[in-house]
């Protein structure tokens, strides 16, 4: 599963809930959460939330969509579904991983 937390005061709203969401999926990735319009708020990141996580799988990946699919892809078997979470740039990983396992097919 491959998360990328809803807005800063959502995800502040609901860190606990949020915690114990995804213990029942084999691996979980966490992108950096979704900032909007809104201002940053401390301990309100990513990487806290992941470090967090009572999770034997999880690992945050920031930066950008194409940078964190390039590191995802290698963690990819074949037949793993992908599943995405979350919002803003989140619809991006699933065209992402496939075109850049295409080129990796063609050996590009």
């Amino acid at each position: 599963t491959v998360l990328k937390e809803w807005v800063i005061s959502i995800t502040q709203n609901f860190w606990d809930e949020f915690l114990t969401s995804f213990d029942s999926v084999d691996k979980l990735i966490v992108l950096d959460v979704y900032g909007a319009s809104e201002d940053y708020i401390e301990g309100v990141t990513s990487e806290i939330f992941t470090s967090k996580l009572n999770h034997k799988d999880a690992v945050w990946i920031g930066g950008s969509i194409e940078d964190a699919c390039e590191k995802i892809l290698p963690m990819l078997k074949p037949y793993d579904i992908v599943l995405t979470l979350g919002a803003g740039s989140i619809t991006k990983v699933g065209p992402t991983l496939k075109s850049l396992n295409d080129k990796k097919a063609l050996n590009l």
